[in-house]
């Protein structure tokens, strides 16, 4: 380097020049310069820099930290920063960098002496082109482990030549390492710490450690607090997270740490404990987890069965009486089951009986839900002479509201079916109201069984008794029928053996 080389004004664009960093790194329609300076091509010129970094430390020839100051114009003892100081004396050594023309003074004996030291001239024009000196116009550099106060940006140039960034700021204080981080890693992180207190104002901080830190989003106001390894406040939101006009999470996820929100596009856990999928049914409640309990009805004291349909109407007794069928339903519901709903699905097939060749077709009428009145301990299931089950002693009362409507039918005649023909034999479902709806003052108790029947009705002329080969008559009022009882709610934890 000559002497024309330190003379006149040095930019960004003269380093650039200088160093051929474009055709140095085989980037050259990459690398743009502009009028504040390079475009940054961060690890190369970290390194480069260190390089500079140590000559500046031979130039100075001193251990004595210093500061480095950019300003435009002349320094002298009426102008910044010498009337900012309180005692001159102590910034003996420092360089001032003329951003105007160039040039570089030092501070020597109370007053400013011009210093060409092209390795110097080097070092301060990359040294302002790298770094914001236009706000607080001053660098401090460390050539020994630094001591507070220092404020972000500032250097310490280490023995080997490694550049240490400061970035987090203390006006007082201890010396600690993470206080400085390797000019490799650094991007702009700017924090400040006040006793045991650390608030970062911009960028990331790489690493700290003390009881807490917090972050505060500043377009938000939202605050995250991490006390060791625990985020303890605040929210995280992917970048995806969306939200439609209903509210319903259609991408990302969202989790609230302070409410206990888990919000995604496959599920949703709300702040009092309910999992909900992306349908919104709910899964898990306050009572556990959601379960469907399911029974199938059979029918007590039935002569005949069509596959897994029961005859359901009218049938005889061994003595050719005739009595009714009934479907009956045993819900032993769990102590520890919570219920939510209960509802029956029954479905109805007619009936086809041929007798002396003539076709007669048979279907249910009026068929209506009841449940057991009294306690199931005074009701007995006796096998009678024909070798068939039968219930005994128990009292069952119309399952209906206050206006007559019957739960299976929510209406006060019952379900009849369609009246079949050989051109028509239909296949009817019909589903129920919800059983434990308050209007029908019936409670599905936990722990116990809950016993449940479907009987008909008819109020039609019904013989008393037939021989088997008059079965038609009663046939006529009998349809087939497949009844399944869903209990819906929530299991919460069982003991084992429970």
């Amino acid at each position: 380097m000559n002497k024309q080389d330190s003379n006149g004004v040095r930019t960004a664009q003269d380093i650039e020049r200088k160093y051929n960093f474009a055709k140095i790194l085989g980037l050259t329609k990459n690398i743009e310069t502009q009028e504040k300076g390079l475009l940054k091509i961060q690890n190369t010129l970290n390194d480069m820099l260190n390089v500079l970094m140590i000559n500046l430390k031979d130039v100075l020839d001193s251990q004595s930290d210093i500061s480095l100051w950019f300003y435009n114009g002349t320094p002298t003892n009426q102008n910044a920063p010498y009337n900012l100081w309180e005692n001159p004396s102590d910034h003996e050594g420092d360089i001032y960098y003329d951003k105007t023309n160039g040039k570089i003074y030092q501070f020597n004996n109370l007053t400013w002496e011009i210093n060409s030291n092209p390795d110097l001239l080097e070092a301060m024009a990359l040294t302002n082109s790298e770094s914001d000196t236009s706000i607080d116009h001053e660098r401090k550099v460390f050539f020994t482990e630094p001591s507070p106060p220092y404020s972000n940006g500032d250097w310490w140039i280490q023995n080997d030549g490694t550049l240490l960034i400061c970035q987090i700021s203390k006006s007082s204080g201890i010396f600690e390492n993470d206080d400085f981080i390797n000019s490799l890693n650094y991007t702009d992180s700017i924090a400040e710490k006040l006793n045991d207190t650390l608030k970062v104002l911009k960028g990331t901080v790489t690493k700290f450690s003390e009881d807490f830190v917090q972050f505060t989003d500043l377009s938000t106001g939202g605050s995250t607090t991490i006390a060791g390894e625990n985020i303890k406040t605040g929210s995280i939101k992917s970048n995806n997270y969306t939200v439609n006009n209903s509210g319903k999470t259609i991408q990302g996820t969202l989790i609230d740490l302070l409410l206990g929100i888990i919000d995604t596009a496959n599920f949703k856990l709300d702040q009092t404990g309910n999992i909900y999928l992306n349908n919104g049914a709910k899964v898990i409640g306050g009572d556990g987890l959601r379960t469907n309990l399911q029974f199938v009805g059979h029918v007590t004291g039935n002569k005949a069965n069509t596959g897994e349909y029961s005859q359901l109407g009218y049938t005889t007794d061994s003595n050719f009486n005739v009595e009714k069928n009934y479907m009956t339903f045993n819900a032993q519901i769990p102590k520890n089951f919570v219920v939510e709903s209960a509802y029956i699905t029954l479905i109805h097939i007619p009936i086809q009986y041929v007798f002396n060749n003539t076709i007669t077709y048979g279907y249910s009428r009026n068929l209506k839900l009841e449940k057991i009145s009294q306690k199931e301990s005074n009701a007995i299931i006796d096998l009678d002479t024909g070798g068939e089950l039968c219930e005994v002693n128990a009292n069952y009362e119309l399952l209906n509201d206050q206006s007559g409507n019957n739960a299976l039918t929510k209406n006060s005649s019952g379900f009849t079916a369609k009246v079949p023909s050989s051109s028509s034999m239909v296949l009817e479902k019909i589903e129920s109201d919800n059983l434990v709806d308050s209007k029908y003052n019936f409670e599905m108790r936990s722990g116990e069984n809950n016993r449940l029947r479907i009987i008909t009705h008819y109020s039609g002329n019904v013989p008393e008794y037939i021989e088997y080969y008059e079965y038609p008559q009663i046939g006529v009022l009998t349809g087939a029928c497949l009844g399944i009882l869903n209990v819906n709610g929530y299991m919460s934890y069982m003991e084992e053996g429970e």
